[in-house]
């Protein structure tokens, strides 16, 4: 099978990349080597609303777990609050509704279909699965996220720079204040890194933290943390991942191949967001593509 552009990844920036170019008519196939989109979950699932206005990404009610309206920065004993609205956000169900638009948008997803290897052919690429399959493409877009190989495979550097992340989300026994969400700095929480402690639900929170260079491991400083900050909790799901944090890389494209999203180090460096810096670059390379 012959595809105008093959998208590597149905995360944001893998979605948003392929909704932009099928929306012009392209023929896109948008490849996720998991079984589901979204799933497993690894960030936090943070959203700040102006950045959502500003680029117009609507964000569905049944996606929203909490819409916190300040922030609490903290360090050692000092802390101080602010004004910050952001939306809450279970990411896998979010994942999923991208993807959705991007096939409503004429791009054919196909799930369980890891990239194992990519060639250049008379066509454009050759690319091939773990299925076995074999497609041709005329253009590839990486976005597999921090560990995409296709961008070492077209002979570009990969993020070099990056943190290691843990979260827990956690059940209390009272209600939580579900207006706030806290950010905690400091080398004896979080060495090179910082904790988040975000709401979810009623009683329920998302902690988690990031560390960089640490010569302990984050769940040591995670289960520390939990141990310091709530007295009895029950843990519902736990949640890992790596996160770049070296800023852009450039160049990010070469003859007939774009990274994009993560793959590219397009994230935050400070705080390691990258969900609307994804879907923003996204739709950059996708209009490029077009």
């Amino acid at each position: 099978m012959n595809f105008d552009v093959i998208v590597i990844g149905a995360g944001p920036a893998g979605s948003s990349t392929a909704r932009e170019i099928a929306s012009a008519g392209f023929k896109v196939g948008l490849f996720e080597e998991h079984e589901m989109v979204g799933v497993p979950q690894h960030c936090a699932g943070m959203l700040t609303v102006p950045g959502c206005q500003l680029l117009k990404v609507d964000v569905p009610d049944y996606v929203i777990q909490a819409k916190p309206e300040r922030a609490k920065i903290s360090y050692k004993e000092s802390s101080f609050e602010f004004p910050f609205k952001v939306y809450v956000i279970d990411r896998s169900r979010f994942d999923r509704y991208l993807a959705e638009r991007a096939v409503k948008a004429g791009a054919i997803l196909r799930t369980g279909s890891r990239v194992r290897r990519i060639k250049r052919g008379s066509y454009g690429w050759i690319v091939s699965t773990s299925n076995g399959e074999e497609f041709e493409s005329k253009l590839i877009v990486g976005a597999e996220g921090f560990k995409a190989l296709s961008v070492e495979w077209v002979g570009l550097k990969r993020p070099q720079d990056y943190g290691v992340c843990l979260q827990y989300e956690i059940e209390l026994q009272s209600l939580i204040d579900q207006k706030i969400i806290e950010c905690i700095f400091g080398s004896n929480v979080a060495p090179g890194g910082y904790a988040w402690i975000v709401p979810i639900g009623k009683n329920m929170l998302r902690v988690g933290l990031g560390v960089r260079k640490s010569k302990k491991s984050p769940k040591y400083y995670l289960e520390k943390l939990l141990k310091e900050r709530f007295e009895e909790y029950r843990i519902a799901r736990k949640m890992a991942g790596i996160v770049s944090v070296g800023g852009p890389v450039t160049p990010s494209y070469t003859d007939g191949y774009m990274a994009v999203g993560e793959a590219a180090g397009q994230v935050n460096p400070l705080f390691g967001m990258g969900c609307l810096s994804s879907i923003a670059c996204g739709r950059i390379a996708g209009r490029i593509a077009v």
